[in-house]
């Protein structure tokens, strides 16, 4: 790790930021002052050149290398923020999860566009329902107050596995569901 201090990263930090209304014990958001993009930070990380987000070197430079790069990039960790401020550096407020973990993050602050994920809202007989139907898809997407997307990912057995054998649906084709 190295002298996270002393680091040129913090020339572009403004460590008097905002204090987070929903945990201001975790204190003042040090928020990044260079190139943001949707909200988050970017820079050229100094050794590979590469266009990184900031708060992702911040975190490393704190904790060390994350881990899992080769990863497919949905099952790689991601750095999250605890005071949910994208343009947010302090370490401190920084936590490795996965995509999910992000995601539940947002949905138990509320912070999502709905309350849970779609995909996660039909129940098992729901699946079966939709894959039976020859409803269309913006009808069942109505009925079950779900994405046109959620339906037709159903219908392709992208999102729901082994519904007969008491698991969550996620993923398993349509002949496995009968």
């Amino acid at each position: 790790m190295q002298d996270l201090a002393n680091h040129p990263l913090w020339l572009r930090v403004n460590k008097d930021g905002p204090v987070p209304e929903h945990c201001p014990e975790l204190g003042s958001c040090h928020v990044w002052t260079g190139c943001l993009v949707d909200g988050y930070g970017q820079l050229q990380h100094p050794n590979t050149k590469r266009r990184v987000y900031a708060h992702r070197l911040a975190y490393e430079l704190a904790n060390g290398p994350i881990q899992g790069g080769e990863l497919p990039v949905k099952q790689r960790p991601c750095v999250c923020h605890r005071c949910d401020n994208r343009a947010c550096m302090n370490p401190a407020h920084l936590f490795l999860g996965t995509h999910f973990d992000n995601a539940m993050d947002r949905v138990r602050k509320g912070r999502s566009a709905k309350e849970v994920p779609s995909k996660w809202r039909i129940s098992p007989s729901g699946v079966r329902e939709i894959l039976a139907s020859t409803a269309s898809t913006q009808a069942l997407a109505d009925r079950y107050g779900v994405t046109n997307s959620a339906v037709r990912q159903i219908r392709l057995g992208i999102n729901r596995k082994s519904i007969a054998s008491g698991g969550n649906g996620v993923g398993m084709k349509r002949d496995q569901l009968r």
